[in-house]
């Protein structure tokens, strides 16, 4: 856990500076769990990417307002919630509805607590797949993020069905202890 605050700091400190290779750092940790997070508003993974990638653009441009490293994953949630709600809301407006965005806007706040509760559990469950062997990450992604049946998968990779299901017990083995008990109860139900 230090080394990554320590990366995650050098991070930072390289986007502050104005470094490209920071902000490629940023973007690349953060665009895919930010997209999730952006479709539980919009429900429409391209606008969502590319309103994600719009924050990103408006980051760049206003680094210079963050001042600690654990504020900028703050600073892109509530820019990303933002960005999603001016959408909904003049999308809304487009198609004729005039519903006050104030009267729904206490529920949308204990929403978007939940959300990023959801995508943050999510960034981490990446990147303990990452850690996985090659073929059982692959199994894992298309098992579990993709979605695919056992049978699916072993055709696809050209391997037995009981193959893919020894690779997913043993990928869901690592990722318990990987993840720690906090989050490989989240996992129980891809047993």
């Amino acid at each position: 856990m230090e080394s990554q605050n320590a990366s995650e700091l050098a991070m930072f400190q390289s986007f502050l500076r104005g470094e490209e290779s920071g902000f490629s750092a940023f973007f690349r940790a953060y665009f895919p769990v930010l997209c999730l997070y952006a479709c539980t508003w919009i429900h429409d993974r391209e606008l969502a990417e590319d309103l994600v990638q719009n924050c990103f653009i408006r980051l760049w441009e206003k680094r210079a307002r963050v001042k600690r490293a654990g504020a900028l994953r703050s600073y892109l949630y509530t820019m990303v919630r933002h960005e999603c709600l001016n959408h909904l809301r003049h999308a809304k407006y487009a198609d004729g509805e005039k519903e006050a965005y104030g009267e729904v806007h206490p529920i949308i706040e204990e929403s978007a607590v939940h959300r990023v509760i959801a995508a943050e559990t999510m960034r981490e469950i990446q990147a303990a797949i990452r850690q996985l062997p090659p073929a059982v990450r692959r199994t894992i992604d298309l098992l579990l993020v993709e979605e695919k049946k056992v049978r699916d998968v072993a055709v696809q990779l050209g391997l037995s069905e009981q193959t893919i299901r020894n690779q997913k017990a043993q990928g869901l083995s690592l990722l318990r202890r990987l993840l720690g008990s906090s989050l490989a109860f989240l996992l129980a139900w891809a047993g």
